[in-house]
Formats: C-alpha cells, structure tokens, sequence
C-alpha cells in the first residue's frame, strides 16, 4: 500500500472514530521501521509520528467543537 493511502486512512480513522490512537502506533512502527533522518526538518526521524499525534489533537478539538 502506498504510503499517501496509509495517510488518507488514518486520518479518515482519526475524523471517523473516538480517539483513535491505533493510527499513531501504525505510524511510530512505520517510523521505526522505514524513518530516516530529514535534513529538511531538523535531522527528525520520526516525522509521520509526530505529525500523527499533531493530526489527533486537532481534530479531536475540531470534533468537540462541532458535533452533529
């Protein structure tokens, strides 16, 4: 599976369930497993991590604010 679609299902997982923390583990283990160091951004390795755990907070916010 590509890498973008990993992304887009994560995040639809994250909009979609109740604090779903499942998609920061997938993503520390393909961090673990495929991260290397990212010149760009402070010699980081474990970037799609972060961003993961970034990703949740925002939208668990977005989704306490709006509700249907």
């Amino acid at each position: 599976m590509p890498f973008w679609f990993s992304i887009l299902i994560g995040l639809g997982a994250m909009a979609y369930f109740p604090l779903f923390w499942e998609a920061c583990l997938i993503f520390l283990i393909s961090d673990l497993l495929f991260g290397t160091e990212q010149a760009k951004l402070w010699n980081m390795v474990f970037v799609s991590f972060i961003s993961s755990i970034v990703a949740l907070a925002v939208i668990e916010t977005v989704k306490k604010k709006i509700r249907f």
